[in-house]
């Protein structure tokens, strides 16, 4: 499971990522196009500054395909945003789920795999883009027809 750490000059975290299948139909990052699958992320912050925190997260999955040389990058579905609620520490992390089901459109091939990244970013309570993001490189991914 992708783990990558957050930090800032007052704060720390860690976020981490991974494919389910809640069907458990067998390898999580290998998937049929009409499953039903997701990428469970759960992330926290810590440190002196972290509980008087305000604004929002969002969380968003990006995806390249594998043998695409040119570097093109799609995001099946919106970024998922979390009001930050003033919770600190590993043991009371933030949770969201983003849904993958019917998002792929394979355009007439058997298969396609992908590079997967998914992305944490963090807005002030004005909407502002503030100092903290961070990101995991997933597994590839394979969606089959």
């Amino acid at each position: 499971m992708p783990i990558v750490e957050i930090q800032t000059p007052t704060l720390n975290g860690e976020l981490e990522a991974k494919y389910v299948d809640p069907a458990g139909n067998g390898l999580p990052n290998i998937v049929r196009v009409t499953e039903s699958f997701s990428i469970d992320a759960s992330w926290y912050i810590d440190g002196t500054f972290a509980p008087l925190l305000g604004g929002t997260w969002y969380l968003q999955a990006t995806f390249q395909s594998a043998d695409d040389v040119q570097g093109e990058f799609f995001q099946p579905v919106p970024p998922i945003a979390v009001t930050l609620d003033g919770r600190t520490g590993s043991a009371t992390p933030y949770t969201a789920s983003i849904p993958l089901t019917g998002t792929f459109n394979l355009n007439g091939h058997d298969s396609q795999v992908y590079d997967v990244s998914v992305t944490l970013n963090y807005h002030d309570q004005a909407g502002n883009p503030g100092p903290m993001a961070a990101f995991v490189d997933m597994d590839k991914l394979m969606v089959y027809a």
